[in-house]
This record gives structure tokens, C-alpha cells and sequence, in this order.
């Protein structure tokens, strides 16, 4: 099969993200099985270049980039698939999907499987996020669940969209419930690494000292405040007055400085700062792997999940440690066999999930015990690249 798998915005920078290292590991998987699959990259209009200066004649580069604006997009799409001649396309939708979008990606008249990037919203947790991060930065989520999800779906129906693949069993239910058989439906979450398990480089000495024995929860991510960073930092300042050992490790990812700088000041503003390390430069596989490997807990408080499972709380699974997340729908239900749930922007309740698996040892056991074994069952990235081409496959029977 020629497949052609579009996704917004593909850069250096976030190919190892999600939802991007998703598609890119999914059109690797494909390639190896022996299927013509290229990425098709839906560029900002102004921030990307159109026509013929990023679409090669042979179409057989690694990424094809198209201007996604409402003027330009269903011409050059025209343009791609008479070069690139796709047997199935693959596109990002969303509950707030714009129907004229809808309609460009169906007017190829090749069969699509939407696949749903982003997490599952609820109204309640939307509105949760307006207050927390602000009305303009929240307006995303709180259109995604208010979507009318029954009309969006004759919306796809009708584009020819003839499949869905969820990242998570919640999200799956809702495309079922709002009007897809359940045999179109497919929920296949984001791969592990290949088996062989993960390298972990040792821990910077003035760290060891500084940690000098003591137990410590580990956030990893980017300084935003839609990851729940302020709330976390408060919740730590709770449960650091119970337990005067436990510690605080945060990696953030400095791919942007977002809320970084209101953080710093967070951090300086909290009465135990001085069992807060965070970590400000970009760090390697390894070095990452090292962190989680001497964690106690992952702790990952999201106000809203960009996008369901990151792939933070899967590599936290290989090592068997258990997880304290917020319960963001698909990525709570996800991590709650292994982990505390709490309601999100509760930091009372992200306290005493915190306290709690200090002081219950049997608890604290029976989570990392699953970790591990639900670890081994999770599908690797060749796996999921495969699930997704039988999703495509399935089209014929």
C-alpha cells in the first residue's frame, strides 16, 4: 500500500514529541513492512512555504510539507496525491475539526482513517483549564468539549473518512458513542522502544550530594502552566511538611521558556525550595533514563493533556515506577492501574496522593509491580506501526 500519513506542524525540534513521534514512527513501521509511507507535514500560512518549493518531483522524501490555509490547502493536497498516489490517507482530527478541512482531505477521493492527535476533554476539565491557564490558552480544549461530537461525525462520514484510530480506549468510546461501529473504531496507544530496555547514565555527582540518600519525586516536561507546575510545586510544599526527607527533581524541557521564568519565582517562594532541584538544560536519553531509573514516583499534574499518554508516563513504566497524574480522561484511565489519580488543579488532593504512597509501602509496591508487568504487555513502535496499517488494510477486507 502507498501510504501518505499528514500531521500539523512536523519540525526537527518536536519529531520526538507527541503527537509527532507517533506518525514518524508509524511511517518508519510501514516502511519496513515494505509499504510506500510518507509523512505529509500541514504547514502554518505564513510559516511555511507553498507549491512546487516543498513538493519534490518523485514525492519519495522523507516529509512533504503543504501550506494548511483555508485558500491554498485543497490544491496543493490535489497536487500530492497525483504525485504521491496514496491508497490510504491518515489525518489529525479533532471534535472542533473545521468542516472546510473535513472536506479538503475528502476531496482526494481516497479512503481516510482519521486518527485523533490530541487528548479527550470533558467540559468540566476545560473549564478547570480556563481558570487555571487563562481563558486564551484554555479556548482550544473548551471548544473541543463543547464540540457537538454526533455532527462532527456525519461530517467525517460523509469526507470519506472510514475509519478512526484512538490513541486511548476513552476517546474510542466517545467516536463510538457519537456514531461510529465499533468495528471502524480502533484505539492503539503510542509505542514503547524496541525490547532490550533503556540505558541510564549515573547521576551527576553534585546532585548525589545534594540528594544524599533521599527519596524523590520526578516531574519531567516542559515549564508551562498547562502541565500543572504551580500546582505541583504547592502540593510538594504540602507533603514535604510530612515527610521531611522527600525531594523534588524537575526536568524541564527548555524547548521554550513558556511559564519559566514565573516558575523560578514559584520555586524561590516555596518554604522547603531547598529540596526542589530543578533541571533547566536540555538533557539526553540516558541522562533522563537516570532520573527515572533513582525515582521514587513520576509525578505528571497536567491541567489539560495535549496529547493522550505522553510518553513520559510510558518510559516512567519501564522502570517500574508508579505515577501520580491528574485525571485527564484518557491519560487517568490510562495510568491508573500503576498510579493516583487526582481531580486536575486539586492540590489538596495531589498532596495526599503524594503522602499517600510515601507512607503505604503495600500500596506503593502493588503500583510499581503493575508498571512493570503492564509495561511488558504494551506494543512496541513496530507494533503499533502495524496495528495502524491493518486499520488501512482493513479497507479491503
Amino acid at each position: 500500500m502507498r501510504l501518505l500519513i499528514a500531521v500539523h506542524d512536523l519540525t526537527d525540534s518536536n519529531r520526538r514529541l507527541m503527537p509527532w513521534r507517533t506518525v514518524c514512527e508509524v511511517t518508519e513501521g510501514a516502511r519496513q513492512s515494505g509499504h510506500a509511507a510518507a509523512v505529509l507535514s500541514l504547514g502554518n500560512a505564513g510559516r511555511c512555504l507553498s507549491g512546487d518549493n516543498f513538493l519534490r518531483d518523485d514525492f519519495s522524501g522523507d516529509v512533504i510539507q503543504v501550506n494548511k490555509s483555508k485558500r491554498l490547502l485543497a490544491g496543493e493536497l490535489e497536487k500530492v496525491a497525483a504525485g504521491f498516489k496514496p491508497d490510504v490517507v491518515f489525518w489529525p482530527v479533532a471534535w472542533r475539526e473545521a468542516a472546510w478541512r473535513i472536506g479538503a482531505a475528502g476531496s482526494l477521493r481516497v479512503p481516510v482513517v482519521g486518527y485523533f492527535p490530541g487528548g479527550a476533554y470533558s467540559l468540566p476539565t476545560a473549564l478547570n483549564a480556563a481558570r487555571q491557564i487563562g481563558v486564551k490558552r484554555a479556548l482550544p480544549y473548551v471548544r473541543e468539549a463543547a464540540a457537538n461530537k454526533k455532527k462532527q461525525v456525519r461530517r467525517l462520514k460523509a469526507g470519506g473518512f472510514e475509519r478512526i484510530i484512538a490513541m486511548t480506549g476513552f476517546t474510542a468510546q466517545q467516536v463510538i458513542w457519537a456514531g461510529y461501529e465499533k468495528s471502524l473504531v480502533y484505539a492503539i496507544p503510542p509505542g514503547k522502544d524496541a525490547a532490550g530496555g533503556f540505558e541510564a547514565s549515573d547521576l551527576p555527582e553534585d546532585f548525589n550530594a545534594w540528594l544524599s540518600g533521599r527519596p524523590f519525586y520526578l516531574f519531567m516536561g516542559p515549564p508551562a502552566r498547562i502541565r500543572g507546575v504551580f500546582e505541583m510545586l504547592e502540593a510538594f510544599d504540602r507533603a514535604a511538611d510530612k515527610h521531611p526527607d522527600v525531594c523534588l527533581v524537575c526536568l524541564f524541557r527548555p524547548d521554550s521558556r513558556l511559564d519559566a521564568s514565573r516558575i523560578e519565582r514559584k520555586i524561590n517562594a516555596l518554604k522547603y525550595r531547598h529540596r526542589v532541584y530543578p533541571v533547566w538544560e536540555m538533557l539526553d536519553e540516558k541522562a533522563r533514563n537516570g532520573f527515572l531509573s533513582r525515582c521514587f514516583a513520576l509525578v505528571q499534574p497536567f491541567v489539560v493533556v495535549p496529547s493522550e499518554i505522553p510518553l513520559a508516563i510510558i518510559e516512567n513504566m519501564a522502570w517500574g515506577k508508579p505515577v501520580v497524574v491528574s485525571d485527564a480522561e484518557g491519560t487517568g484511565e490510562f495510568a491508573q492501574p500503576f498510579g493516583l489519580v487526582v481531580r486536575p488543579g486539586n492540590t489538596k488532593a495531589l498532596a495526599e496522593a503524594m503522602r499517600r504512597l510515601l507512607a503505604d509501602e503495600n500500596l506503593y509496591a502493588g503500583k510499581a509491580a503493575q508498571a512493570k508487568a503492564l509495561y511488558e504487555k504494551h506494543p512496541d513502535w513496530a507494533a503499533v506501526a502495524e496495528k495502524w496499517v491493518d486499520a488501512a488494510a482493513s479497507l479491503w477486507g
